[in-house]
């Protein structure tokens, strides 16, 4: 997992590598193995995936690129997200031309969505999943907030049917 991270998303401590200013214009590697959140990975999905992560030049947001072998097709791999359809906040992002092709920190910065995509590499039978998210929203407190609207019985989308913030 190739994971490019925003300065909103470089931990808690102080450091004057995590400010924004000292990120700007960077793409810079800072954990290329033995990230925290690999052992929840493992947890919970029973992959063993090593998390490589790059600080870029973004205020918030994320975008995590995995890669693994996959005999399949792409027909098959639309078949197998078509559930996450019917989820409020997730959105799967594969167009032929435009703009967004693929999922992109900038389209869902401000709101509680994750963009999911997806390319098939036939000839080397390899899937690369793309997913984008604001750090702070859906990977911070949207998440807590729709975790909490579940577990009261809650409409799971209350107080968070709000739109990114691009485009302005």
């Amino acid at each position: 997992v190739d994971l490019k991270v925003s300065s909103s998303a470089g931990g808690r401590r102080e450091n004057v590598a995590r400010i924004h200013p000292e990120r700007s214009n960077v793409v810079r590697v800072y954990k290329p193995s033995h990230h925290r959140h690999e052992a929840e990975v493992k947890q919970e999905t029973k992959v063993n995936a090593q998390f490589t992560v790059h600080s870029v030049n973004l205020v918030r947001g994320l975008l995590a690129t995995i890669y693994f072998k996959m005999d399949t097709s792409e027909k098959e791999l639309y078949k197998k997200y078509l559930p996450y359809l019917k989820e409020p906040f997730v959105r799967i992002v594969k167009e032929k031309g435009g703009m967004q092709k693929l999922p992109d920190p900038k389209y869902v910065i401000g709101s509680n969505f994750v963009d999911i995509g997806f390319a098939y590499d036939e000839k080397n039978q390899r899937v690369i999943l793309f997913s984008a998210l604001d750090n702070l929203i859906k990977g911070g407190a949207g998440q807590a907030v729709q975790n909490m609207n579940i577990a009261f019985g809650l409409e799971e989308t209350l107080g968070l049917n709000y739109l990114p913030v691009y485009p302005i």
